[in-house]
């Protein structure tokens, strides 16, 4: 990952972050390697950053799996959301509009609750 130290004085401004290792499980079934680099070297810990209007939130690894939940699972029902790409990793939002990390193609994506589950901005090329 690129400019870390300059990426953790900057978060650090508003929490905590230390690294955080995922266990292989977890690994294999749900995530990828650049949310694997990305707890070790950045690690948020259920961190909140002032925003205008909404602030965002960072989960913790630990959180992240349930931190899909109401993204990709409905925890009410025990299943999955039938129009959720699995191929997405909520990694953070902003008043509950989704950061969304493509697997396939590696970029991040946001989704506004004002529009359809399939219009996204394309906010970062890369993790």
């Amino acid at each position: 990952m690129k400019n870390t130290s300059s990426i953790l004085k900057l978060i650090n401004l508003f929490g905590e972050s230390k690294p955080q290792v995922m266990e292989k499980d977890l690994f294999d079934n749900y995530f990828h390697d650049e949310i694997v680099e990305y707890y070790r070297e950045i690690g948020p810990i259920d961190l909140y950053i002032p925003g205008h209007g909404n602030d965002y939130f960072l989960p913790a690894l630990q959180s992240l799996k349930n931190y899909q939940n109401g993204y990709s699972f409905n925890p009410m029902t025990n299943s999955r959301i039938a129009n959720w790409n699995m191929d997405w990793i909520v990694l953070a939002d902003q008043g509950g509009d989704p950061f969304i990390f493509s697997k396939m193609n590696k970029n991040i994506f946001q989704n506004l609750h004002l529009k359809r589950l399939n219009i996204f901005e394309l906010l970062f090329g890369f993790l």
